[in-house]
């Protein structure tokens, strides 16, 4: 009896009565495409438990699968019973055909109709993100510009990816792990409250973490000081003696070039913060003065260290960042162009 499960035709015939008997077939059989392929016609979704989870892991073997029972996709859980086709574009093509578009190393994958104006609008967007990343001041940023850009209405998004999180209700674009690509809710497109080409590079900036630097024990460190309770932020960023007075003036530009009017913290006491420049003219400020000037709490916003990797990115990339922030900014662009 145990031999005849090894038989396939035997088997074949046995999954045509119940799809359950399955379950007795030798491993090579539970792998086998048209046994599969009965099973599914047969059970549905509730085939998928009986089958081997490395065929279910092989984009040619889902392929076959999908061709032969298309009605699979229709079923409510389809997604989360074959979790290997989340994000994968060849399952998409396949079940979808959607219509894709090049723009320089980046293939950008439409999943809905779309007007014109929205998509001519929406690819000025990802120019101008793409032309931001290349000219960024983080040196490997430029890495991510490969691969596929994801666009579509958030029906159409679910059908082929699982959310990395809770779900994607409310989400206006995010960075899938498990598929390594960037998605965005055209929804959104329409009233967005951010610059699309803004959001567009936070979810590159999500990749570029993923993908070149995962973890480092740095950035966690830098964003567990960024994050500090009002009195620490306040001792932290007090300037020390050589510090420049750009440092708490909000009038300056992140970027801005020290010029030869520059005052520098000669000494801190009785008389305040005393700046000189080098032409020994002094600027006195009091640590009232002092405190007024620095942002505390902590003006990054981040809800955890992947957002206030992506929001430093963002800051960076685009020169938003203001004095209150740049010494934190210093130090995340030293760290991620060291790695």
């Amino acid at each position: 009896m145990a031999n005849e499960w090894n038989n396939k035709e035997y088997v074949l015939e046995q999954v045509q009565e119940d799809y359950t008997n399955l379950e007795y077939a030798s491993p090579k059989l539970k792998r086998d495409i048209d046994i599969a392929i009965e099973a599914l016609r047969q059970g549905g979704l509730d085939a998928v438990n009986y089958i081997d989870l490395k065929a279910l892991q092989n984009r040619n073997f889902l392929l076959a699968v999908l061709k032969a029972v298309p009605e699979l996709k229709e079923e409510e859980d389809f997604l989360y019973s074959m979790p290997a086709i989340s994000g994968n574009l060849d399952i998409a093509r396949a079940l979808f055909k959607p219509v894709e578009i090049k723009i320089g190393d980046i293939n950008l994958v439409l999943l809905s109709p779309i007007t014109e104006d929205i998509l001519r609008s929406f690819k000025e967007n990802f120019k101008k993100a793409i032309s931001a990343i290349i000219a960024s001041p983080l040196r490997k940023f430029k890495s991510v510009l490969k691969g596929h850009l994801i666009l579509g209405e958030i029906q159409d998004i679910t059908n082929i990816f699982i959310p990395d999180e809770d779900s994607f209700e409310n989400i206006e674009a995010f960075y899938n792990g498990s598929s390594k690509k960037v998605v965005y809710n055209q929804s959104f497109l329409y009233f967005s409250p951010n610059p699309t080409h803004h959001n567009l590079v936070h979810e590159y900036a999500h990749k570029y973490h993923h993908l070149i630097l995962k973890s480092s024990p740095l950035i966690t460190q830098l964003y567990e000081r960024a994050m500090l309770s009002e009195s620490e932020c306040e001792l932290a960023q007090l300037p020390k003696i050589g510090d420049p007075l750009s440092d708490i003036t909000e009038s300056r530009e992140w970027s801005w070039k020290v010029g030869s009017s520059e005052h520098y913290l000669r000494e801190v006491g009785v008389r305040g913060y005393v700046y000189i420049d080098s032409k020994g003219d002094e600027i006195i400020l009091s640590k009232k003065d002092i405190l007024n000037r620095i942002k505390c709490p902590s003006q990054y916003g981040a809800k955890n260290e992947r957002e206030f990797f992506a929001e430093m990115c963002v800051l960076i990339t685009f020169n938003k960042v203001k004095p209150s922030q740049r010494l934190i900014a210093n130090k995340f662009l030293e760290i991620v162009n060291s790695l």
